[in-house]
């Protein structure tokens, strides 16, 4: 378990959690020996790494117990939730465990994290500048996939302003007739654009660095959302 300032955060993001979870709710009785864990992990059981995701784990509330790892009530929403809307407030709900998280996204709201994202740490928290530039990268990759992963485009709206807000644009797009190609916005880079997504990046490297840092997030989205729609 890492820990900046007053601040312990996770060593793995929330998707990678959920996938260890879901590996221990699958297994008879929900429940899982470390040991056991570690080997379907591919890891020592006596292993430092192992420590920390069963630190993880807990933190973001998905396990419990010592020897023998049971999943949560919250657990279960998570890896298999009645609906789409369950699934939504369980994924902010785990994601609002982590109080550095939190305060990240209450301070970044939907803005990317900036280039100086150090600088930030240093003063907010507060803690010494060398710290927060050790520690900076580890926690943006964190937040940064976490938030990718609880709170992606296509996941279910979980507050109502928040659905009000996506009819709003979902009513705008429709009118825009799919055969006419999007105008790129002036000093923005466009790749992969089709009918079916449409990736656009400023032309700077603060905001290049940032779309780099998204795409394991976005990976790792991706395969989840892939693994549901086969098993339907």
């Amino acid at each position: 378990m890492g820990k900046i300032g007053n601040y312990h955060f996770p060593d793995i993001a929330v998707g990678e959690a959920t996938r260890i979870a879901k590996i221990i709710y699958d297994f008879p009785s929900h429940s899982m020996s470390v040991k056991m864990m570690a080997e379907k992990l591919a890891l020592s059981t006596r292993g430092g790494w192992t420590g920390m995701i069963l630190f993880s784990l807990k933190k973001y509330g998905l396990v419990e117990g010592r020897g023998t790892l049971r999943t949560t009530a919250l657990a279960e929403k998570l890896v298999n939730p009645k609906n789409d809307q369950e699934l939504a407030l369980t994924k902010e709900a785990v994601f609002n465990r982590i109080e550095l998280w939190e305060k990240i996204q209450k301070d970044y709201k939907d803005t990317a994290l900036s280039s100086d994202f150090w600088a930030y740490l240093a003063e907010k928290l507060p803690i010494d500048r060398t710290i927060a530039q050790a520690k900076s990268e580890k926690i943006a990759k964190l937040y940064t996939e976490s938030v990718a992963f609880c709170f992606s485009p296509m996941s279910s709206v979980h507050k109502e302003g928040e659905g009000r807000r996506l009819e709003n644009m979902q009513e705008s797009v429709s009118q825009i007739s799919t055969e006419i190609a999007p105008k790129i916005p002036s000093g923005v880079v466009s790749f992969g654009s089709s009918e079916d997504y449409n990736i656009w990046v400023k032309k700077d490297v603060a905001s290049i660095a940032f779309l780099e840092s998204q795409i394991e997030a976005v990976k790792a989205w991706l395969k989840y959302e892939k693994s549901k729609i086969e098993k339907k």
